[in-house]
């Protein structure tokens, strides 16, 4: 068995897909990999297939940016296609940590024009 550990941000919203009686949620992970100064940055995106009761509850939460960690077996899919070959590379039985309560509640307060951070001119470095 294999584990992988993904921090990333959500590439789209969810879906909700229903297979048989299961309801599952569907979603991508985008994780960018720093690749040096002056290059532009890799990024991975990761399919998450995740089985859950809850479901009407979590596609407010799972939208599209959203921060997530996620928790799992690794799995590679080969398919072909007119003759080219595609990998999907996805995360099996995933444990997700979800994006906490205040990082959601500030995403949507509007920006304040009198909100003025605190700066210390007096700190040495």
């Amino acid at each position: 068995m294999n584990i992988i550990s993904v921090t990333g941000n959500l590439a789209k919203d969810c879906e909700v897909k229903k297979v048989g009686d299961d309801k599952f949620i569907a979603f991508t992970v985008c994780d960018n990999i720093y690749q040096g100064e002056g290059k532009e940055d890799h990024t991975n995106y990761l399919d998450v297939f995740w089985k859950v009761r809850t479901t009407e509850k979590l596609v407010p939460i799972l939208t599209k940016g959203a921060k997530v960690t996620v928790n799992g077996e690794l799995m590679v899919k080969k398919n072909e296609k007119d003759g080219k070959i595609y990998y999907n590379i996805g995360i099996r039985y995933p444990k997700v940590d979800l994006p906490s309560k205040s990082s959601r509640e500030s995403d949507k307060e509007e920006p304040s024009s009198d909100k003025t951070p605190d700066l210390d001119d007096e700190i040495p470095f």
